[in-house]
Formats: C-alpha cells, sequence, structure tokens
C-alpha cells in the first residue's frame, strides 16, 4: 500500500518536476518503452473522431475561456511535447486543470480532451479509442508535424 502511494505520488508530481528542470534531459527516461516492439506514435491515429468532436464540446464549455488554442497548438506544443510520452501530457492535464478546480473531471473527460489537442495539432485520427490508462499512454510517443508553409 506505501509503494502504491508512493508512485501515486510520483505520477502526480512527474510533469510539475520536469517543467522546473533547467538541465536538458536525457530521452531515456521520456521514452517510450515497449518490449522491443518500436515506440506506438501519436501520428498513427491513437484516437476516434468522436473522442475529438466529444473533447471539442468539452474544451468549448470548460477550456476556451482560459486557454486559447494557440497555447498548445503549434510551434508551442512541439517544443514543450514532441518526443515524450503522451502519459506525461495527460498526467499534466489531469493533474493541473482546470486551473480552479485541477483533477476535478473524470478520466474519460481528460481522454477526449485530449484527443480534441491531438486533432488541433494535426495528428490523424484512428479507430481505437485513447486509453486513460497512464501505462498505455507511457507507450505513446509525442510526434508532431510542422505545418505546411506555403512559398
Amino acid at each position: 500500500m506505501i509503494r502504491a502511494a508512493f508512485l501515486s505520488l510520483v505520477l502526480v508530481a512527474a510533469p510539475a518536476i520536469a517543467q522546473t528542470s533547467k538541465t536538458p534531459s536525457s530521452n531515456t527516461a521520456s521514452t517510450p518503452q515497449t518490449s522491443g516492439a518500436p515506440p506506438k506514435s501519436t501520428l498513427s491515429g491513437v484516437y476516434t473522431r468522436e473522442e475529438a468532436a466529444a473533447g471539442k464540446d468539452l474544451y468549448l464549455g470548460l477550456c476556451a475561456s482560459c486557454h486559447q488554442a494557440v497555447t498548445h497548438t503549434g510551434p508551442a506544443f512541439r517544443r514543450k511535447w514532441t518526443g515524450k510520452p503522451l502519459s506525461e501530457l495527460y498526467l499534466y492535464m489531469r493533474t493541473l486543470m482546470p486551473k480552479n478546480d485541477p483533477g476535478s473531471l473524470a478520466d474519460e473527460d481528460y481522454g477526449v480532451l485530449l484527443a480534441y489537442m491531438l486533432q488541433m495539432n494535426q495528428m490523424p485520427a484512428g479507430k481505437t479509442y485513447l486509453s486513460t490508462d497512464t501505462l498505455e499512454l507511457r507507450k505513446i510517443r509525442i510526434d508532431t508535424v510542422r505545418a505546411v508553409q506555403k512559398p
């Protein structure tokens, strides 16, 4: 029981600790690990369109009043999250949002908000629902595409 409480504390504190670090970390701690298979990528369709649509509705109702999309899309998003496991972004959202009542949403609500965030960042939808299990999300690496620039 003590071990489970410690692990929960580590999972909750990890995003905040990672954010305050001033030295570049090696990718070994944040690279998703799987059993010999290449890590799954957010570019391989890890959420459904239905989830993203539900996430959009929730975002417009709960998040848009505090967050403009530009703060978590495009270059800002790529700099902060590319190469990290999807579990880090999910835990960040789950432990720090909404700002006035962090952690107050159901896991499924955080899941559909995450799906919408992936969609806003031009990551393709797939046919499988996004898990809210942090161990499963840890196996998915956040990969992003740059917007095509017009000549």
